[in-house]
């Protein structure tokens, strides 16, 4: 059966006989194989962190010796990334955090990468849609998933709330596969209002300390040919920016002023028609 070039697997399948890379025995049915580019046994030890037993929340792979013997070694399943992303997603389900040493998360990091390159299922956007969702992803604040986060770039945020990916744990190789197939953008500040702005004014309100909001309305105003881009100009103009004397929060638009006494006269003294200054600096 070993040497045969068309073994017939079905009788052996279920049968323990095949040797997994912890050295235990178990049948080519449940066994898998790393990808060509990396060997059975550092894949094994690389995702032992998704279980405290010897195999990979449920996925046992197999040794690598029985690689020398390719033509049963190919019927054993292939790990592809359909593969670690179902399994991911089980280690989340039980609230298992990644390895956070740098160069062990960086291997896992590259491993998707790589395993992305050699898949090509009909399922395959919708697993890069997963991947996204995972809380696997390494900020300065811990792990997060990636619906609100940006990759470092050239806008330092002014108030510290925006999550950028950590540097650390990246690779111009990692960079470009988050960049262009998982399509999270880089923090610069057209990116940053799109991005964070929603929500700094989540429900519609300002949601931190005034002194914040002024240090964030005055990089806003630094920021010379913001106004020269129209979706950013538009994104800018549903936001609700402007504080008035009510105490409510309002988009820009032509039904609120600065105080003037003579257009007071014209059009009445109610609170919500004037922007509170001592809030919004002129």
């Amino acid at each position: 059966l070993i040497s045969s070039e068309n073994p017939d697997v079905s009788y052996v399948g279920p049968i323990d006989f095949a040797l997994t890379f912890f050295n235990s025995m178990t049948s080519i049915d449940e066994l898998y194989r790393a990808p060509t580019s990396i060997k059975n046994s550092e894949l094994g030890k690389l995702l032992q962190w998704g279980n405290d037993e010897e195999h990979f929340n449920g996925i046992n792979f197999a040794h690598d010796g029985l690689s020398q013997f390719v033509n049963l070694y190919s019927y054993i399943k292939s790990f592809g990334l359909n593969t670690l992303v179902a399994n991911l997603e089980k280690i989340n389900y039980y609230h298992k955090k990644p390895p956070e040493d740098v160069n062990e998360l960086k291997s896992i990091y590259e491993l998707i990468v790589d395993l992305n390159k050699d898949y090509d299922g009909y399922d395959h956007d919708s697993l890069l849609e997963n991947l996204k969702l995972l809380p696997i992803w390494k900020t300065s604040e811990g792990f997060s998933d990636l619906q609100h986060i940006l990759l470092p770039g050239n806008f330092d945020d002014p108030i510290g709330d925006s999550q950028m990916l950590d540097s650390r744990y990246l690779s111009p190789k990692i960079e470009k596969f988050i960049e262009e197939k998982l399509e999270v953008k880089r923090q610069n500040i057209k990116t940053y209002i799109e991005t964070i702005l929603p929500m700094l004014f989540e429900g519609g309100v300002w949601t931190r300390d005034n002194s914040t909001y002024q240090k964030l309305m005055l990089t806003l105003a630094n920021e010379n040919d913001l106004l020269d881009d129209d979706k950013t100009l538009q994104f800018l103009k549903e936001t609700p920016l402007i504080p008035n004397k009510a105490g409510e929060w309002e988009e820009p638009s032509n039904h609120i002023y600065f105080y003037q006494k003579k257009l007071a006269e014209l059009i009445g003294n109610d609170k919500d028609l004037w922007v509170d200054e001592e809030l919004l600096l002129k």
